[in-house]
């Protein structure tokens, strides 16, 4: 089986998990995780896996007010293992889970006296041999960088394979085709870390270039839109992902470069309008940290000290924001202790400068992970997002992170890092529904 529904049922009490698409009522605490993995050589493992994905999506926007779909694919050292009856297996699978927990809390905090309905959460999550199959470097200690260009070539056969591609194709349509008769639009999320983000980044920028434009649908005329975050091409609403997040990238910053003006080249923009505030929001972001010397040094040593090559994160010629902590302790107050199931919180303060071009923001991170669901005096730390050049706009931000929120190259989902995730998806208008969800969105200092 590769679809599960994923049950809630009490705070600290472990998740239950049950194989295939389960009944859902709005505001339920529950959501649906789907699997699809994929070979070294750019195949499908099991081709039943892309059609039970796109059949729990279908399901899933059927919910009042549709669903929220968010797509992950992990990185080296990493696959798609999980034990259902014992909940272990690989890491990044399970904080995955840990993330879709949150959205899904998040969309059932929705039930309100004006009748509001929570929208179904899916993931997906894409899996490879992020080791070697077979292999005993990842158990040999620094040997295990042995494997680093091998798995590279991997990544870059499985992100330009026709496979990969055809499996977003589908989950995009499944999220947001206009063929359904359901109003309300559904965010897709699409994340990729390390050489999941080469996958997601090549495989992005091929389907970007396709003339049949897999990735796009006109807004039918006469459907009015109720979101308050708008793409539009050449000034006409366009249904597309909601956001493509890039986490301490192996993808050589060509590929973002390229993704950018293609975008430019067809005359792609985004905005936020809600309750009078407008802002530019981020169609691609891809953040990285300092202390990631996998990408920093391993990376360009694999390609060729000669070559002058770089990823994303460390392409300064990328940059346009710069992130850092400015104060510590700081006050950020959970804001919903009724559905508190012991998870960490953030607070994301309202943009800065707004009509200016791009915002300065501020959010509250949490210095560590919570014990229990007793455990609510966590201090966090304020850090801000300052855009480099105030009076542009672009739709592709990139940035550093200090080592202290992420220590290495793995170190993605701590509860600083996963909460900021959830920020920056924020930030990107992703999970933004209705024009109250500013006032949601947006806690005041």
């Amino acid at each position: 089986m590769s679809v599960y529904t994923v049950e809630l049922p009490a705070p600290d009490a472990p998740s239950r998990v049950q194989p295939g698409i389960g009944a859902f009522q709005p505001n339920d605490a529950n959501y649906q995780l789907a699997v699809i993995r994929f070979e070294d050589s750019g195949a499908a493992s099991d081709p039943r896996e892309l059609p039970l994905a796109v059949e729990c999506i279908e399901q899933a926007r059927n919910a009042p007010n549709g669903a929220v779909v968010m797509v992950f694919i992990h990185g080296w050292h990493h696959n798609a293992e999980w034990d259902i009856d014992t909940d272990s297996g690989d890491m990044h699978f399970a904080a995955f889970r840990q993330v879709l927990k949150a959205l899904t809390l998040r969309e059932a905090e929705r039930c309100d006296a004006t009748g509001a309905k929570g929208r179904r959460i899916v993931g997906v999550y894409v899996g490879w041999n992020g080791d070697p199959p077979g292999s005993l470097l990842p158990s040999l200690g620094f040997l295990t960088h042995a494997s680093f260009w091998n798995r590279c070539k991997t990544a870059e056969t499985i992100g330009g394979g026709a496979d990969l591609r055809d499996a977003l194709a589908k989950i995009f349509a499944a999220t947001k085709s206009p063929d359904q008769a359901i109003a309300t639009e559904s965010p897709l999320i699409l994340v990729g870390h390390s050489m999941g983000a080469l996958i997601l980044e090549s495989a992005f920028l091929a389907l970007l270039k396709d003339p049949a434009h897999p990735l796009a649908f006109d807004l039918p005329a006469g459907r009015p839109h109720l979101r308050p975050v708008e793409i539009l091409r050449n000034g006409k609403p366009l249904l597309f992902p909601d956001v493509l997040l890039a986490l301490n990238s192996a993808a050589d910053s060509a590929i973002f470069h390229q993704i950018r003006d293609e975008l430019a080249q067809r005359g792609i923009v985004k905005t936020i309008r809600a309750n009078g505030p407008v802002y530019t929001p981020p169609l691609l972001i891809s953040a990285t940290s300092v202390a990631d010397n996998d990408t920093g040094r391993i990376w360009p040593l694999a390609k060729g000290p000669w070559a002058g090559r770089k990823t994303d994160g460390h392409d300064a010629a990328l940059f346009t924001h710069d992130f850092a902590l400015v104060e510590e302790p700081v006050q950020c107050d959970p804001r919903n202790i009724g559905l508190d199931f012991g998870q960490n919180w953030h607070c994301l303060r309202p943009p800065e400068n707004l009509g200016v071009g791009a915002p300065t923001f501020t959010i509250d991170l949490p210095t560590r992970a919570r014990d229990s669901v007793q455990d609510r005096a966590v201090p966090h730390g304020r850090y801000r997002l300052i855009p480099r050049a105030p009076h542009q706009a672009p739709l592709g931000w990139v940035f550093q992170l200090p080592g202290h929120l992420v220590s290495d190259h793995n170190d993605i989902f701590n509860s600083r890092a996963s909460s900021l995730i959830l920020g920056m998806i924020q930030i990107s208008g992703a999970v933004m529904s209705l024009a109250r969800d500013w006032d949601d969105t947006f806690e005041p200092i």
